[in-house]
This record gives structure tokens, sequence and C-alpha cells, in this order.
């Protein structure tokens, strides 16, 4: 049975190991880049508006919204309203807990941890999602990976989790 300390565990045993992995990386190969998080190559150097910019926070405001689904002749709950709370470990990983309404109309707790390797400058990002999510499969516990695709300004994201059979659309605010 899936309880929120059972995800709370999951998500705080992530969070020791990437923490680990980033005292590990320490900043030997690359920077970060101060407006979007995104690693730049060594020995290049930051523009100077990102150079003198204040570093963001790294806690994100979550707001799940909607769903697409590919089978449009279910009907599917498609506006899946709910928060989430998501903590930046460093330039590729973040931890996140939230629920959610979802496309089954029952009430969804999740942890994910997210890696998100790809991005440009202009703030597009992509990766994968662990997440575990309950209210799917009669009380179990579901962990799944999950394609991310994100575009992320200093203060707002818009964010689209990819599945061969489901589109999902959220924002965040960074405060």
């Amino acid at each position: 049975m899936c309880t929120p300390f059972r995800i709370g565990l999951l998500v705080a045993g992530l969070l020791l190991i990437t923490s680990n992995v980033e005292a590990q990386q320490g900043n030997a190969a690359a920077q970060v880049n101060p407006v979007i998080g995104a690693r730049e190559v060594s020995g290049t150097s930051p523009s100077p508006a990102a150079a003198s910019a204040p570093i963001p926070s790294s806690y994100w405001l979550v707001l799940n919204l909607n769903s697409l689904h590919a089978d449009r002749n279910t009907p599917y709950n498609e506006r899946n309203y709910g928060l989430g709370f998501e903590k930046v470990i460093n330039n590729l990983f973040s931890v996140e807990l939230g629920f959610y309404n979802n496309s089954f109309y029952h009430n969804t707790r999740y942890g994910s941890i997210t890696w998100k390797p790809l991005g440009d400058a202009e703030g597009v990002r992509a990766g994968l999602s662990l997440t575990c999510l309950s209210g799917y499969e009669d009380g179990k516990l579901l962990c799944i990976p999950l394609p991310v695709i994100s575009y992320e300004t200093r203060h707002l994201a818009v964010e689209v989790i990819v599945t061969p059979e489901v589109l999902g659309l959220r924002t965040k605010w960074r405060f």
C-alpha cells in the first residue's frame, strides 16, 4: 500500500544520493549558468548579463494542470489539478513531492527525481523523471520513468510530461 511516508522515504533517499553525486562533481569540468541552471562547456564564460544576475532560487512551486489522452473515446479526467514542491539539487537533478487529481478521478500523491541532462541557452531542457505514484493500481505504488521537456525562464517554467498515451501539462514558479 502506498503511503505519503513511503514516498517521502523514497525522495529523501534520492535526495541523499544526488547530494553525494553533487559533492563528488565539484566545480571541475563545468560552470552553471545562473539564469537557467544549464551546464556550460569549460573554457567558455557566461554572458555579462548572466554573470551579474543573482543566482535564482532552487525551489519551484509546481501547478499540475491538464492532460491530453490519445484515446479520445474514453471519458478520462483531463483536468488534473494539483500542487507540488520541487527542490533543484544541481544543474542536472531535482526532487519533487506533490499531489493531483488523476485521469481516473482519484487523488494521486507522487514523488520523483528528475534528471535533465539536455538543455540550451534559451531555456529548453529535457530528460527523464523517475516518478512513484499512488492512486492508479488498487493502492499499489507505481514507479515509472517519464520523459520530461520544459521551457524555463528565471521565474516561470512550462513542463510537458510525455508518454505514448498521455501528455501532461504543468507550470512552475520559482521562489
